[in-house]
């Protein structure tokens, strides 16, 4: 928009037509008439009801003529609406110096009381509208929460009972100095001046005294209006006013469409404003003083807010917007601040709700330093042209609050006032877990807040990997205790310094009660994330926090959670059909980050250097293979996979056994039962579509002298079926079949296999293998078995498990603040998936990943076999009795020697008597759960953006909403057991299983024959992966079963982020149920023919890692 002409007044009627053939008006439009007869300036009748600015008639008044008084009227914005000239950057720059120099003389200011208050300022928590009404705007978003500062003051009397106009600045953000907004606001809807050149009037006059303010009083009506709007006397409370920004802001909003923004704070609770001038005040304005007979202190108004404060716990404001949708006819006028915009047609709308939780000591109170220059780039204050400009008025305004912004509090608190606080601070043990940064604490009680303390200038070099310091540090008392705020202040890394932090938790102890409060933390502190609020370590449901200030506190930390931990796709994307990335269908929800680096740091690894220290040891042990000979030569015998192992991994007494017996067709059963992928096995109903048999084929097998069908009834009949693989994608020069393989339970009670076919169809040419068949026949059936067993293994079971997990643990990230309980019990299981599957995809699952060098499915396979799994996966499947029946094998009688069944079922029983007794430890009742606002959003997030419906599947089964403990306790003990026994079961066997190839081979490299009598050791050896092939999958086993040094067990939490008694006795009676079941394992184990050891519970890591 362009600036009006010169001769253009902004008291006379404008009319466009607008784009709907209607008349529009400028918001500040209005007739000569019209003002006279309000007796104010346009839309200036003041909303509430009793009270009326009387000024235009005292000027009228003064003046006596009505030509006078229009003169006056006529000429009170002329200078405004000059185009600026040749000189005007020099008289703006200059214009400024002198204004400066004439406040910097403090000639306004009346002298300072001793030990009174100049200004009262809080701190709490700003909360957008989480429906807004107005435009959509980026730093705006709905629900968003900001810490945030206000402070109160006078503009020029230090005497509260004064005549004076009010301020209240709002700082979105808890710093002392800059920030992304500050608001400066003061009573009055309008302000004195409309320019810097009115404000250099302005100040000059009053620099005069009395006698100066009445004579600019008189000179413009508008100057008279704005005072009497402005200025209250003998207030009741700071509460109890309405503060107006004056200064309209570009607001550019989402659209991009060009807006003008005024914002204004006023109380949440509707009390209408105090201190409003009488007529007769009026008449006299310029008389500052208290009347005579008012005895209150001088600072009354500060001490009046804090008691308010103390006394509700919170003081709450509503900030809104009223916004302008600024069009080519406009007159400059609109950035008048003198002039009011019509609130019928630009209504103030709710912004946010801004809540106070705690009050700052005065000291800390004077040195909060507030700008109009912090603000975000989309909401900008309008550059002026001239200090002629309407534009120019936001300048002064800030030159106004600067006056008394710089003025010091005399108060000093007398030293009963202070306690001393022992702060201990515990670092972490975790490698680069100490830092050299300066770190900050501030201490937030039901009595205020204390002033920011550096702890490092109390001790040398207190945050130390492990190390344990206390420090001692002198404040006010804050009452009860109820956050802390930890800011690391990062130095320049490049000089050396370690930036990052990982705080294992604060204890606090008051010398003077011995009041001792524990603090968990356990999280890293970066240059990204150098700031935290912490609670009290006792676990608490969010609708049972007992202040607004930490309820507010938990969602700030939920809200920081979901910034950093976003969904690579929502159900939004899918609803819309835009789905950021095609290879994200049909698979669960996941982290939008990509890249292992990029990772928040407290979802990475504790350290790299173990990981890549095994790595290059790898990388050595791999050049040891060119002296032999070429990497991708096939190898010439079994012993040559025997000697693979020996020169260049490590053997142990489980894989000499599995060396010796792999051919044995008891050792085929007993892997299918308690090797590396025990829940592929499935009781057989009846005989699979697909597997056309007779008697004679199998009869032999069969010693208990029944038919196939009274075998099948009695239970002793199961299967291994990999129809999966159908229609997957095979890596180049690589085979793998879909066999279905039928076992037996003989009446020696093992499990043999007894027929398998290696394809999926029903055609009855094919062949069906059977231990009648020649021995290399047999045996290679069995291997190609195997050949498909490693691929869903390794892709359905060990890999779709960690993707099952990582929307568990996003949605907890985003949901639930570290003060809730459950986040406090599952977090420890569910620290590290997020890396796992980070990693995982990028080095497994993309091209040219390290599956592409072994895997028969690689090269796009394996991922169409991720997604095949997913369509079909429900959440039920985690609960371990219920997939044991479902695949009918929960019967011991039927199945012995099932020793992964027997584990897991004591390991669950002790796990849900756990999750059981820590539940009701929190939730009293069902109506407690349904309460649980953050299980609630847990819950909705996972059931909607987790486990996502894509088109096609089926119905993933996590519920949308938790309504009872059992539900709850269900899916408590399916998270926690997935996450350590589950995945101990399907990982740690895979070496010693998977060390000698031959045994779980990853790939063959010759197609199977389908007839019998073919095969031969040479094409056995032919089919058998390569040298490089074998020693990339024996790699790739060899670290995964591989255990970090530093890993800890299920039952046990060095985290301690329970702090209460209660919990510390339900861990140990789950501790010495696990104790006891350990104990049954080993005495089984003295008796087991190959003993089962990946479900000792001294051997479970307590989650993924």
């Amino acid at each position: 928009m362009g600036d009006s002409d010169a001769d253009e007044s902004p008291t006379t009627v404008a009319v466009s037509e607008g784009e709907d053939g209607q008349e529009d008006q400028s918001p500040g439009e209005m007739s000569q008439q019209e003002q006279l007869s309000c007796e104010g300036p346009p839309f200036g009748e003041y909303p509430g009801e009793g009270w009326k600015n009387v000024a235009y008639s005292i000027v009228g008044t003064e003046v006596r003529t009505k030509t006078e008084f229009e003169k006056r009227l006529n000429k009170q914005f002329q200078s405004a609406l000059a185009e600026p000239g040749f000189f005007s950057g020099i008289r703006h720059s200059w214009k400024d110096t002198k204004l400066n120099n004439l406040f910097g003389l403090r000639s306004l200011k009346t002298p300072k009381a001793d030990n009174s208050l100049w200004s009262v300022a809080a701190s709490g928590f700003a909360v957008i509208n989480q429906n807004p009404a107005f435009p959509n705007h980026s730093f705006f978003p709905a629900g968003k929460i900001f810490q945030c500062r206000l402070r109160h003051s006078n503009q020029f009397s230090n005497d509260d009972a004064s005549s004076d106009v009010r301020y209240a600045a709002l700082k979105l953000c808890d710093d002392d100095e800059g920030g992304p907004f500050d608001l400066i606001m003061s009573t009055g809807r309008v302000a004195p001046f409309f320019n810097l050149s009115g404000l250099e009037r302005f100040a000059e006059a009053a620099s005069r005294g009395e006698e100066g303010k009445r004579k600019w009083l008189f000179e413009s009506p508008i100057n008279y209006w704005a005072c009497v709007d402005g200025e209250r006397k003998s207030p009741t409370s700071y509460y109890a006013q309405h503060y107006y920004s004056k200064a309209g802001y570009n607001f550019l909003a989402n659209d991009g469409r060009y807006r003008l923004a005024k914002f204004r704070l006023i109380p949440a609770d509707g009390t209408g404003e105090s201190g409003l001038l009488s007529e007769e005040q009026q008449k006299e304005i310029w008389l500052r003083k208290r009347d005579q007979e008012d005895k209150r202190l001088l600072d009354y108004l500060k001490h009046e807010y804090v008691e308010r404060l103390r006394h509700h716990g919170t003081i709450q404001w509503k900030l809104q917007i009223q916004y302008h949708e600024v069009k080519d006819y406009d007159f400059s006028s609109i950035y008048n601040v003198c002039e009011l915009w019509n609130v019928d047609t630009h209504d103030w709308l709710d912004l946010a709700d801004v809540t106070l939780t705690a009050d700052f000591d005065p000291v800390s109170a004077e040195q909060i330093r507030f700008d109009l220059a912090n603000h975000p780039t989309n909401i900008n204050l309008p550059e002026p042209k001239s200090i002629d400009d309407f534009k120019s008025a936001w300048e002064g305004l800030m030159m106004m609050y600067n006056l008394q912004q710089k003025e010091k509090s005399t108060v000093q608190l007398e030293e009963k006032e202070f306690v001393h606080y022992v702060v201990t601070t515990e670092t972490g043990k975790l490698p680069d877990a100490g830092t050299n940064s300066s770190v900050f604490l501030t201490i937030t009680g039901t009595k205020g807040r204390t002033g920011s303390h550096e702890l490092n200038k109390y001790v040398k070099n207190p945050f130390a990997i492990g190390k344990v310091d206390a420090m001692a540090i002198k404040d006010r008392h804050v009452g009860k205790i109820l956050t802390i705020q930890i800011t690391v202040i990062n130095h320049d890394t490049q000089l050396g310094f370690k930036t990052d932090w990982f705080l294992n938790r604060v204890v606090i102890t008051r010398l003077d009660s011995s009041d001792t409060y524990v603090f968990p933390c356990y999280r890293w502190f970066t240059l990204k994330n150098s700031r935290a609020i912490l609670a009290c370590g006792k676990a608490t449901l969010p609708h049972m926090e007992e202040t607004r200030h930490i309820s507010l506190a938990r969602q700030l930390e939920v809200q920081c959670r979901r910034q950093a931990y976003e969904w690579a796709c929502t159900k939004v994307d899918i609803d819309i059909d835009q789905i950021p990335d095609p290879k994200f269908i049909n698979l669960p929800g996941r982290i939008r980050t990509e890249d292992y680096k990029l990772l928040p740091r407290d979802a990475q690894f504790p350290s790299e250097r173990g990981f890549q220290q095994l790595v290059q040891t790898l990388k050595s042990r791999y050049a040891n293979l060119r002296p032999v000979g070429p990497p991708w030569e096939t190898l010439k015998t079994i012993d040559d996979f025997k000697q693979l192992i020996t020169g260049m991994f490590e053997t142990n007494d489980f894989i000499n056994y599995v060396i010796q017996n792999w051919e044995d067709d008891e050792e085929f059963g007993r892997q299918c039962l308690n090797g590396p992928n025990p829940t592929q096995i499935r009781r057989v109903e009846s005989l699979p579509y697909n597997f056309p048999i007779t008697e004679d084929m199998i009869v032999a097998s069969l010693d208990r002298g029944l038919s196939l069908s009274e075998e099948i009834k009695a239970g002793h009949v199961y299967v291994l079926s990999y129809h999966e693989l159908a229609e997957i994608s095979r890596h180049v020069d690589c085979y793998v079949t879909e066999p279905t393989c039928l076992l037996y339970v003989n009446s020696a009670g093992n499990l043999v296999p007894i027929a398998i076919r290696l394809y999926d169809t029903p055609d009855v040419t094919e062949a069906t293998w059977t231990p009648r068949d020649r021995g290399l026949d047999w045996l290679h059936a069995k291997m190609c078995v195997r050949v498909a067993d490693y691929q869903l293994h390794q892709i359905t079971g060990r890999i779709m498990t960690n993707m099952i997990l990582e929307p568990v643990a996003m949605a907890l990230l985003r949901n639930f603040s570290s003060a809730h309980p459950l986040y406090k019990l599952m977090m420890p299981h569910l620290r590290y998936v997020i890396a796992v599957n980070t990693v995982t995809r990028a080095n497994a699952l993309q091209q040219s990943g390290i599956y592409d060098e072994f895997l028969a499915i690689a090269g796009g396979g394996h991922v169409e076999l991720l997604k095949k799994a997913y369509r079909k996966f429900t959440f039920k499947i985690l609960n371990l009795p219920v997939d044991l029946d479902t695949r009918g094998v929960a019967d011991n009688d039927a199945l012995p020697n099932y020793y992964y069944r027997d584990d897991s079922l004591m390991l669950w029983k002790a796990v849900s008597d756990f999750a059981d007794k820590m539940v009701h430890l929190y939730y009293s009742t069902d109506q407690d759960v349904q309460d649980d606002q953050e299980l609630l959003d847990w819950t909705r997030d996972l059931h909607t953006n987790g486990y996502i419906g894509w088109a096609g599947n089926i119905d993933h089964g996590f519920p949308a909403k938790i309504t009872t403990h059992g539900d709850l306790i269900e899916v408590v003990t399916c998270i926690i057991f997935t996450a350590s026994c589950q995945q101990a079961a399907i990982t740690y066997g895979q070496y010693d299983y998977g060390a000698f190839v031959p045994n779980m081979p990853p790939t063959m490299n010759q197609e199977p024959p389908r007839e019998k009598g073919r095969t031969t050791m040479q094409s056995v050896m032919a089919s058998l992966p390569t040298k490089k092939q074998a020693w990339h999958a024996m790699a790739t086993v060899f670290m995964i079963s591989s255990r970090s040094g530093n890993e800890v067990v299920l039952g046990n939490y060095p985290d301690r982020h329970f702090t209460e008694c209660e919990v510390d006795e339900i861990v140990n009676t789950f501790q010495q149920q696990l104790k006891n079941i350990s104990e049954s394992i080993h005495e089984r184990n003295k008796l087991a023919k190959v003993p089962y050891e990946y479900l000792l519970p001294e051997r479970l890591p307590n989650g993924v890692a």
